[in-house]
């Protein structure tokens, strides 16, 4: 879910990530490039901030591959940026993973 937009600081939150057990690695990756997508190019946003419960270790080390920078934590969460211009670096990492249809383009 994408909440916490800021039209003015053209911002927004996302969250709320729940894939199935045993889910394939390719169904995050789709997930979190549909979110970007939709919110870079279709609500016309720069960044993305969120937050991770530090135990979440691999959920941590998937957006910091996937590009997002650590702004900081507290004792429970790690707190990222993900920014429109990380978006096409990874987009092009990431495209593999999607059929031709599902190529997101800007």
């Amino acid at each position: 879910r994408i909440y916490n937009i800021d039209f003015d600081q053209l911002s927004f939150t996302w969250g709320s990530w729940l894939l199935i057990d045993k889910a394939p690695y390719n169904y995050a990756i789709e997930s979190v490039l549909a979110i970007y997508h939709l919110a870079f190019f279709k609500l016309k946003l720069n960044v993305c901030f969120f937050d991770v419960r530090k135990e979440n270790v691999k959920v941590i080390n998937f957006h910091l591959r996937f590009g997002a920078n650590k702004i900081s934590q507290n004792e429970h969460n790690i707190y990222f940026n993900f920014k429109k211009e990380s978006f096409n670096t990874a987009i092009k990492k990431y495209k593999r993973f999607l059929s031709d249809e599902q190529i997101l383009i800007n």
